[in-house]
């Protein structure tokens, strides 16, 4: 594709310049080209039924290099999202009991803990910022218990993964956090490999667990827990922001939860797909081929714009831009992937937000936004939650 057309391409999904306004633009490529290419060897999807085609054909479409723009930035083993068949399936059967139903449902009690001790902390009348006290606490202990890690090591750790974070797509490998949250690891993989207390853990289930006849190395037990870290906390801490947001900026909303609790996973399902926490994915073109009409050259990069895709009015009606609680059949948005990528996490992100959501109606159904509260957005192109979400508590 020429240039010309590369400068005509509504939306840049690399552009910080384009955030202000985003949703405009992916409108504007739904419409008109919903193939661009916005960049030299860079595609964007934008529709509902492309990115589902490219999602779940991964022989097409891999999955490598998925969170980085850089392609030769890896230093270690491919986390488990940047794998395609074969090698993707087996590690996949390692990783998935913990996050299946019977475990998730075991889980709850200490979940709903979490969430109360960290609203006991609140001040009935006090004005208390949502994210640094609940968004983004409860997910990072939740996580971290499930992996094995300490709490304690809990806000450090947390700091360290939320500059990798911020930085994507960018590469990270250059970043001292990036190295001091690897060699935190190593040393915990390293006290594991020498007999320290194992429990029925994530990391246990890595040290233990074998592939094809074969142990996992230190590098890719260090690879995937770099993932649940990065990625197992990041989209949860987003969920819990976007929704209270937007349950509290249109307060109407907020009180028909108050009244009626079966909304409750409706209202989730729906942040999930107005808010995308992760806004786009990448995927490399294994050849030369088609999508939606549009070229694609073998090792090109294609960006599926999951923010775009549950807006699309073809998939979800003329009212795809309103955050609905009557909305049939929420769960369909493309926020926690499709196809064998589907998030191994998502059903404890649902718990956990659930969780939250729940005993906040319960304790301070009176919750109003700060008088004058204005939304910013985190600094990422790629991720999206408020930097802080402050309210006025009311009365218990």
């Amino acid at each position: 594709m020429s240039s010309a057309a590369e400068s005509t391409a509504p939306f840049d999904p690399l552009s910080a310049d384009q955030i202000d306004d985003q949703l405009e633009r992916l409108a504007e490529a739904r419409a008109r080209c919903p193939v661009s290419q916005p960049r030299p060897g860079m595609h964007f999807v934008a529709r509902d039924d492309d990115v589902r085609t490219a999602f779940r054909d991964d022989e097409r479409f891999s999955s490598r290099d998925n969170f980085s723009t850089d392609t030769t930035a890896t230093t270690f083993p491919a986390m488990i999202t940047q794998l395609d068949p074969p090698d993707h399936t087996p590690l996949r059967r390692v990783l998935m009991p913990p996050f299946m139903p019977g475990a998730v449902t075991a889980l709850e009690a200490e979940i709903r803990r979490v969430v109360k001790d960290a609203v006991d902390a609140f001040v009935p009348g006090k004005t208390v910022d949502l994210m640094s006290t609940i968004a983004c606490v409860v997910p990072g202990r939740v996580v971290y218990r499930m992996i094995g890690l300490t709490d304690s090591d809990r806000s450090m750790l947390q700091g360290w993964a939320d500059t990798i974070n911020a930085r994507l797509p960018e590469p990270v490998v250059d970043l001292d956090e990036f190295h001091a949250l690897c060699g935190y690891l190593m040393n915990f993989i390293a006290s594991r490999r020498a007999g320290a207390a194992s429990t029925d853990d994530i990391a246990s289930r890595l040290l233990e667990e074998r592939i094809d006849g074969r142990a996992l190395t230190d590098d890719e037990v260090l690879a995937h827990l770099l993932q649940l870290i990065a990625a197992g906390t990041e989209t949860t801490t987003s969920l819990i922001g976007n929704l209270m947001f937007r349950l509290l900026s249109a307060r109407s909303r907020w009180e028909r939860l108050v009244s009626d609790r079966s909304l409750v996973p409706i209202a989730i399902e729906e942040s999930l797909r107005l808010d995308a926490p992760i806004q786009w994915l990448l995927r490399t073109s294994n050849g030369n081929q088609q999508l939606g009409g549009h070229p694609i050259c073998a090792g090109d990069r294609v960006v599926l714009g999951i923010q775009s895709a549950n807006r699309d009015e073809a998939a979800w009606g003329t009212d795809a831009d309103d955050f609905s609680l009557d909305r049939e059949h929420p769960k369909q948005h493309l926020s926690f992937g499709y196809g064998i990528h589907l998030c191994l996490g998502a059903p404890v992100a649902r718990l956990e937000t659930r969780a939250v959501l729940e005993e906040l109606l319960e304790r301070y159904p009176g919750m109003t936004l700060q008088p004058g509260f204005a939304w910013e957005r985190w600094k990422s192109v790629m991720l999206l939650r408020p930097v802080r979400l402050d309210v006025v508590l009311g009365a218990t």
